[in-house]
């Protein structure tokens, strides 16, 4: 076998096993991604719940029955505050993950 010949296969493999690699990489981080957007419609998915809740409450009177539900509404409240920043930060996140991937994808 010529030697030319041979470091070309070498070559070849090498980036083949380079590639391999990049394309493991970018699925695992995929696979984070789809996991924390699902995280992300599952809280988004809870706040909804007691929005909707606090809105029944609110409309129909019992809030505001006792001192008791005025703690009530200071609970609702705080969760809906966390999770409206919780989704910019996500989404922040999406973006810091898909550039990512693209210079991971542009580097090769």
């Amino acid at each position: 076998m010529c030697i030319k010949y041979r470091n070309e296969l070498r070559a070849i493999e090498h980036r083949r096993r380079h590639l391999l690699v990049c394309v493991l990489a970018a699925w695992r981080l995929y696979v984070v991604l789809v996991q924390r957007d699902r995280e992300v419609d599952k809280s988004r998915q809870t706040t909804q719940n007691k929005m909707a809740a606090f809105l029944d409450a609110a409309a129909s009177g019992r809030l505001w029955m006792d001192q008791a539900s005025k703690a009530t509404l200071d609970e609702l409240e705080g969760p809906l505050a966390d999770n409206s920043r919780t989704a910019t930060e996500q989404q922040t996140l999406k973006v810091e993950t898909w550039m990512l991937l693209l210079f991971l994808l542009v580097k090769r």
